[in-house]
């Protein structure tokens, strides 16, 4: 999960009583936060954006750096605040479904596949979250209009509208 902020904020938080740090990760998914943390390691000082902007040409090229590096900005945001408000997700997966057709060696730049994937991800986290939400409204829709309908007929209702969540809220994701 892409968090440059985050790791700035941490590494400027434990500068002072640390004496310096080798950067580690258990997979790829941390690539972008090990560079962060180089970067700062470098200079402590050292431009955030610029960071982002310097990881964005190295490994998507001169023409998608400004893309990448807002990209990487926009996931940090995507776990800002209560999913079903966040705003940032679909930019995000928008950007990214818009880099990805321009990175020359998609089929093999893992980098650019991964953070494609992480925005689809958000973006089905999102769908099935809204989803979800409609589905329990919709169960308790019908569960107040037991004495109506009839307490069984009402439950059974409920559990239609609870079963739609057995089936994918956006597929295309």
């Amino acid at each position: 999960m892409p968090m440059p902020a985050m790791q700035q904020h941490i590494y400027k938080r434990y500068l002072d009583v640390s004496d310096g740090f080798g950067t580690y990760s258990d997979g790829i998914h941390d690539d972008l936060n090990k560079h962060v943390w180089n970067v700062l390691g470098w200079d402590p000082d050292a431009d955030l954006d610029e960071a982002l902007e310097e990881y964005g040409k190295v490994w998507f090229g001169d023409g998608l750096a400004k893309d990448v590096a807002k990209g990487m900005r926009l996931f940090e945001a995507n776990w800002e605040g209560p999913i079903l408000s966040n705003t940032s997700i679909p930019e995000t997966l928008a950007l990214w479904e818009e880099i990805a057709p321009k990175v020359p060696d998609y089929e093999t730049n893992w980098r650019a596949q991964m953070y494609l994937f992480r925005a689809r991800f958000d973006a089905n986290v999102q769908a099935e979250a809204r989803a979800q939400q409609a589905y329990e409204e919709e169960a308790y829709t019908a569960l107040s209009k037991a004495n109506v309908i009839g307490v069984d007929a009402a439950i059974e209702k409920a559990r239609v509208a609870l079963a739609k969540a057995d089936s994918p809220a956006a597929p295309d994701l």
